[in-house]
């Protein structure tokens, strides 16, 4: 049980911190990747504004941050040295046909690839965007068309490594924080388990100091019957000294469970094979209580699981159904290829009751339970042998008087 809070300890703190940390990067990235894109929109701009040419700054100094003469965009400044360092290339298109190309300012492309490549993006309806590195936008002018391209490769390469960057962080930081929060959790956890691990043992050592006196109201009962004491208070005794051992009986069960333990042997069992073998056990009492079991669906549902924990569910069921079928009595065992399901007809009962029906010591109807022997922890024992085993059990209602259970594995094959 400690292994398995811990791993959920583990596993929720990772989640929390995985998901704040991956908010937070590519938060990081995208305010990056957008202010760039921006920065270079505003060269572009202030390039087609100014009909294709970079305004002359003064030299060695700072542009006015506004320059309406130069069609300079509000908020633009730049110095002598971004006249320079900027590659950028303008394609004026005319009738479909490209009338210039200047590729002064970027000598990395032929001419030829530029004019093919202002004469597809001025056939083309996006006014500005990414043709690989190059960032361009198109204007429109008395002449025709005008395509001005930046080469905006540094750009792009910087973005690039600081997403790398922030990769390689992401993960170290999960790195350190998953030996961190390991480290942690055996401290964080240790006073829940020890909560846990008392509450377990006061529920063994209080039921073994049950069992004995138990033992001598047993035997004191027996002694009664021999004297010639009236049936119906031996018979009273008996059955309530049987209902206090199943009932301890069960909580020992219960308490073994909630350690987390599954068992160690897995196999291949075939649960529709399990329910058949029980059936014959059980004929007699069936008999007697005049019921039926029919099999549906398949012939056989195999997974892989602990043969006789599931051999533990399946009886609890069947029990279950004993005691709670009225009207017709047929208890059916439906099987499809990696589940077993337990049908049969029963009170009234609502969706709130049946969401309750495995929780400890829940009675849907305390007067019938009385009646029946019932103490509310058998389905409780049930969910625990199947979540120890990692098989889902789930109960839900057909009708309004028809329940439901079903034993649900991995698929084999």
């Amino acid at each position: 049980m400690f292994k398995q809070l811990q791993k959920s300890f583990v596993k929720s703190a990772m989640l929390s911190f995985t998901a704040v940390l991956l908010v937070v990067l590519v938060a990081v990235n995208v305010v990056n990747y957008r202010q760039t894109v921006n920065q270079v929109d505003r060269l572009v701009t202030m390039l087609v504004n100014n009909d294709g040419t970079f305004p002359d700054a003064p030299e060695g100094g700072m542009a006015p941050k506004e320059h309406p003469e130069h069609g300079m965009p509000k908020g633009m400044e730049f110095r002598k040295d971004d006249q320079m360092a900027t590659r950028y290339a303008v394609v004026r298109v005319a009738n479909n046909a490209v009338q210039s190309v200047d590729q002064s300012h970027l000598v990395s492309l032929d001419e030829t690839a530029l004019k093919e490549l202002g004469l597809r993006v001025a056939q083309g309806t996006a006014s500005q965007g990414w043709e690989g590195s190059l960032r361009y936008q198109v204007a429109k002018t008395d002449a025709g068309t005008m395509v001005v391209l930046v080469d905006a490769n540094k750009e792009t390469q910087q973005i690039s490594r600081l997403m790398m960057v922030t990769g390689a962080v992401f993960i170290l930081c999960l790195a350190v924080v998953y030996v961190l929060v390991r480290l942690a959790s055996n401290r964080a956890i240790r006073p829940f388990v020890e909560n846990v691990e008392r509450q377990q043992q006061f529920i063994a050592n209080a039921s073994h100091e049950i069992k004995t006196p138990l033992a001598v109201l047993s035997a004191n009962t027996d002694l009664l019957a021999m004297m010639g004491t009236e049936a119906k208070f031996v018979d009273s005794n008996k059955r309530q000294i049987k209902r206090l051992n199943s009932l301890v009986e069960q909580m020992l069960i219960l308490s073994r469970y909630d350690e987390g333990e599954a068992a160690a042997t897995k196999e291949e069992v075939d649960l529709v094979a399990v329910t058949k073998a029980i059936v014959e056990e059980i004929l007699p009492v069936l008999n007697e209580k005049e019921l039926q079991v029919e099999f549906t669906g398949e012939a056989q549902t195999i997974i892989t699981t602990n043969k006789s924990a599931m051999t533990e569910l399946i009886r609890i069921l069947l029990d279950n159904a004993m005691k709670y079928t009225v009207g017709e009595p047929v208890i059916t065992v439906e099987a499809k290829r990696n589940q077993l399901a337990i049908e049969n007809e029963t009170e009234p009962m609502t969706k709130e009751q049946v969401s309750q029906i495995f929780d400890r010591f829940y009675r849907v109807d305390s007067s019938r339970n009385r009646t029946t022997g019932g103490s509310g922890l058998g389905l409780s024992i049930a969910q625990k042998i199947a979540e120890t085993n990692d098989v889902q059990l789930t109960a839900e209602l057909t009708s309004e008087t028809q329940i439901r259970f079903v034993i649900e594995g991995e698929k084999n094959g």
